[in-house]
């Protein structure tokens, strides 16, 4: 990807910044560097983008949601958090003696961090989030096969998954939203980062998961998205628009669909096939 170096040195500078902030300082574990996406970015193949919201705590510690909480009170830092260590990690794990601002000055640690997000789903992924590399996948993937792309590479087009914050976090994004809202998001940050990966990704279309991140996403990034006409489709909703913004059709789902309660792998199918042809219609039509 064209400027992945500058956006990580961004992004890193960012996170520093954060780190300094005592509201965000025991949230954000200090061997965690961006992750500004997952997925073969250097695929030829045109590209589908899924949005969440930040990436789960999960993709870098073995402690849970209440265990890590747990420790970081207990220790007052993240000195007793238990890390998923090589050869175990899904990124690119900051090691012993290394630090944030090492990622600043160092291309051959920032060509492993980028080289770790497109070897993401080639590793051990989240699967039990993304779900599996096969054609009746569950979850995420499952959906994405029906409107012809996948993570794994087996598909017409190249999935990549991006977040609207890059930063993992002891809690979950509902937990945090305030202090996003006031660090991240009401002051464009965001919404330049997502520009600039969106203008070198150069997708096909996005795929927004869930009511809230399709919030703060019509309210953040697109504006032109701000009031979704909502239609169903078994048991999600779903909008669909061409933004000119960011110059590609965007899908505004109503359903996280790494958690997508009630569908079947068959559903899920459907939906996405369903959701593929307004694509589709979307690109030809430009509306």
């Amino acid at each position: 990807m064209q400027a992945a170096h500058p956006l990580l040195i961004a992004a890193t500078q960012k996170l520093i910044e954060l780190r300094r902030d005592c509201k965000w300082a025991l949230q954000l574990p200090d061997r965690c560097p961006p992750v500004l996406w997952f997925g073969n970015a250097a695929s030829p193949k045109p590209k589908v983008v899924t949005v969440g919201a930040n990436p789960s705590r999960q993709e870098f510690l073995r402690d849970n949601a209440p265990k890590a909480a747990a420790k970081v009170r207990q220790a007052s830092d993240h000195s007793l958090l238990s890390y998923l260590e090589p050869p175990h990690n899904r990124f690119r794990v900051l090691v012993a003696r290394e630090s944030l601002e090492d990622i600043q000055t160092s291309s051959s640690l920032r060509e492993e961090i980028i080289a770790s997000y497109n070897n993401y789903f080639e590793r051990e992924p989240y699967q039990s989030w993304f779900g599996h590399d096969r054609e009746d996948s569950y979850k995420v993937e499952g959906f994405l096969r029906g409107l012809g792309a996948s993570y794994y590479g087996f598909a017409r087009l190249q999935a990549i998954h991006i977040d609207l914050f890059p930063f993992a976090t002891v809690s979950d994004f509902g937990q945090i939203v305030s202090m996003a809202s006031a660090s991240l998001f009401a002051d464009g940050w965001v919404q330049r980062l997502v520009n600039q990966l969106v203008a070198n990704l150069c997708p096909q279309a996005l795929v927004v998961f869930g009511r809230t991140n399709a919030r703060y996403f019509r309210q953040f990034i697109d504006p032109a998205a701000e009031k979704p006409d909502w239609r169903p489709f078994g048991l999600g909703k779903y909008h669909v628009a061409h933004s000119t913004q960011l110059g590609a059709p965007v899908v505004l789902l109503s359903t996280n669909l790494g958690n997508p309660k009630g569908f079947s792998a068959k559903s899920l199918r459907e939906f996405g096939s369903h959701i593929g042809q307004l694509i589709e219609d979307c690109r030809r039509t430009g509306s």
